[in-house]
């Protein structure tokens, strides 16, 4: 599943209550400001007041030579002065430094130096800095005012700082989240809980990767250190364009786990180390998609219920992800939503921040570990149609855990619809006329992580109700296109019951629903019991080569077996964490040259090779990374030579030294050993061990958390 680069909004609306008649959990609020709680006490009036969101040239301190040891990083501050952020309740969260100063990172061997090296052609870097901005939890503060001097009382300097700060700060929040928004969580939890550092400086004579630096601007580099986070260190780049704010170039360079725990734990340890605070269950919703007849502008309103529960300790604050916030109509996002209120089950008003995508909501009462909780929104926002379709992705527009994306849940939607559109959803669905509109009732009984929404003007084909093959297949494209969409349903079934057999394991929805996105948008996307897959695939090939001058016409059946693979591998069978997500790619390739081998013989399955091979450039590992790596949100290019065509030419390694059915008998044991359930790239090392009486570590350093060179086809063996 590729991501889809969606365009920029121009606007935001209020929603209002959902349905005429109804009682509203907004009804007796005063529209306006209006501090509710500690939240919009701490966020609003003492964090983001303008009296706070400055330094204070009065408490400022010189230092000499003073160097702070951190984890992967020791930075000098050589000479200079430190300029605190206002105090806020007596505490200091944040600081300008003015001056010069010494940048040592030297991350973990192996892996991130690779990476590192591979992002700025060098494994560890020793360089200077003039100024940067410091933002941390206050236990920090004593560390850098270690050999404190008198201030300088340069009014100048002062002035300085302050015009840095707020550049810095600006561009932090924007490119790397709301770190405000963190202090307030704590200062009501309790500031035990926090530990949380961010230096962001320019560095000098560092370089970028030529394919990887394409914002013009000045490159920063922003360390830090985060316990909420797994892997709690981290070294960001980020370029914010002078020309355009709105364009950013974020890459993370070194993500790694902190020394204690990577000397301490073994991989998989860490691999199964969670920070995170709560786990998302289960969403009851109601969606309402109407034309604003003033404007003529599609206008989204949402009333959803969350059930969630802490995960290893209570807590006061809940924090949730949803587009929104007070970057507006900045956002290069189809939708850009605004929360109007949030409630308890009773009803009651909650306070609550939307800001910088994250809504963090104070809670009546600690939640308690493993008791479930349910909290509701009301909200909305405008949609892009874009080319008369509309995409609701898998995040974007429910609120969501913002710690772990593969939080997997089950959902219970009701959308509201425009007659003169199709709703195509995730999910088993039924649809009921309401007078101009169509009601469609959306269950996920089964849970996933990822669960999305199409609309369209569409035709739908389906199987007939005596048809006894299951899942019962629905294909939705444009009038036009009927007939490839037969072809589609048919093809579809055959993919389904090929798969069912190889894996020993049925297909885990009643339902498959297959929709038309437009021509050209170059991907296809699974989400449970739903494929959507670009235009091209539902032309004919005759339409394909004389109309859209397509040389090679087999974009069905490329990524028709990809997607339906998917719902084994990534709904079925997840994943625990972004390094492990190649997998799910890489099984679905695989499983889609297995497929092509059993309808067209070696040649099929000979096609597959070619075309990885092409992908990934031969034995040149200039185009791809470590898969461990790929899917961290580095380049996108990389990620697709990676996970497409490095991670499947792995299992054709394994099936030249192993042969084809050991190969079928992993993936069986993987499905059947882990499904409902995620896993790790750490549990494949395990399975391959377990398969196959042999050790993996090896090859595993090698070829999935390395990038060596493979052997496996006669243009590697000739390097």
């Amino acid at each position: 599943m590729r991501p889809l680069i969606l365009a920029a909004l121009f606007g935001l609306f209020i929603t209002s209550p959902a349905g005429a008649g109804e009682s509203s959990i907004t009804d007796g609020l005063i529209d306006g400001p209006k501090l509710l709680g500690e939240l919009d006490r701490h966020f609003v009036e003492v964090l983001n007041s303008p009296e706070n969101d400055t330094i204070d040239p009065d408490a400022a301190w010189m230092v000499e030579e003073l160097t702070v040891d951190l984890d992967g990083l020791t930075v000098t501050f050589t000479g200079g002065e430190f300029f605190p952020r206002v105090a806020v309740d007596g505490q200091v969260f944040g600081a300008v430094y003015l001056g010069e100063g010494r940048w040592q990172f030297d991350p973990p061997p192996g892996l991130e130096q690779g990476e590192l090296a591979r992002l700025t052609r060098q494994e560890s870097i020793d360089t200077t800095f003039e100024d940067a901005l410091l933002r941390f939890s206050p236990d920090y503060l004593e560390r850098f005012q270690e050999g404190a001097l008198p201030a300088s009382g340069d009014a100048k300097q002062a002035r300085k700082a302050k015009r840095y700060w707020s550049k810095r700060a600006q561009e932090q929040d924007r490119v790397l989240g709301d770190h405000d928004l963190l202090v307030a969580r704590y200062l009501i939890e309790g500031m035990e809980h926090l530990d949380s550092l961010r230096i962001d400086a320019q560095l000098k004579a560092v370089k970028s990767d030529k394919d990887e630096a394409r914002v013009e601007g000045a490159a920063r580099y922003v360390y830090v250190w985060d316990h909420e986070d797994p892997e709690e260190v981290s070294l960001t780049r980020y370029v914010v364009n002078p020309a355009d704010s709105r364009v950013r170039s974020r890459e993370i360079l070194c993500h790694f786990p902190r020394k204690q725990d990577r000397e301490q734990l073994t991989r998989r340890q860490l691999a199964y180390k969670d920070p995170t605070l709560l786990d998302v269950t289960h969403y009851d919703c109601k969606f309402k998609f109407a034309e604003n007849p003033n404007s003529g502008e599609t206008e989204l309103k949402g009333d959803v219920t969350v059930t969630f529960h802490p995960v290893f300790r209570d807590v006061k604050v809940a924090a949730f992800s949803l587009l929104g916030g007070r970057e507006g109509p900045d956002s290069w996002h189809q939708l850009w939503l605004t929360v109007r209120a949030v409630a308890d089950v009773e009803g009651n008003p909650l306070p609550f921040v939307h800001s910088s995508g994250e809504v963090t909501v104070e809670l009546p009462e600690p939640a308690r570990v493993g008791e479930p909780m349910t909290i509701r929104f009301l909200y909305g926002g405008k949609v892009l149609m874009g080319s008369d379709y509309t995409l609701l992705n898998t995040y974007d527009w429910y609120p969501r855990n913002p710690q772990q994306t593969f939080d997997r849940f089950t959902w219970h939607w009701v959308f509201n619809v425009p007659k003169v559109w199709q709703l195509v959803a995730s999910g088993t669905i039924t649809e009921e006329p309401a007078g101009k509109e169509i009601v469609y009732d959306v269950t996920g009984e089964v849970p996933s992580c990822w669960a999305s929404v199409i609309l369209g003007p569409y035709l739908m084909i389906e199987d007939e109700e005596d048809d006894e093959r299951r899942p019962h297949i629905r294909v939705f494209s444009e009038p036009a296109d009927l007939d490839g969409a037969k072809e589609i349903r048919e093809y579809a079934h055959g993919i389904i019951e090929f798969y069912e057999e190889l894996f020993g394991v049925p297909f885990v929805y009643d339902e498959l629903d297959i929709a038309q996105m437009p021509v050209g948008i170059g991907f296809a996307q699974a989400l449970p019991g739903m494929i959507q897959m670009d235009g091209a695939a539902f032309k004919s090939k005759t339409e394909l080569v004389t109309v859209y001058q397509v040389n090679d016409p087999t974009i069905r059946e490329f990524f028709l077996p990809h997607e339906i693979a998917h719902q084994w591998f990534a709904h079925d069978v997840g994943t625990r964490t972004t390094h492990d997500y190649w997998m799910m790619e890489t099984f679905c390739e695989y499983s889609s040259a297995l497929f092509r081998e059993a309808a067209f013989g070696a040649a099929g399955y000979n096609r597959y090779l070619a075309h990885w091979h092409k992908e990934r450039d031969g034995a040149n590992t200039k185009r791809t990374t470590s898969l461990w790596m790929s899917a961290t949100g580095r380049d996108s290019r990389r990620y697709v030579a990676t996970a497409y065509a490095r991670g499947p030419l792995i299992m054709h390694q394994l099936r030249v030294q192993f042969g084809a059915e050991k190969v079928i008998n992993i993936l069986r044991a993987i499905l059947q050993e882990y499904s409902g359930k995620t896993m790790t790239t750490e549990d494949f090392q395990m399975v391959l061990e377990s398969a196959t009486g042999m050790d993996f570590d090896e090859f595993f350093e090698a070829f999935i958390y390395g990038n060596a060179p493979m052997d496996s086809a006669p243009e590697d063996r000739n390097q």
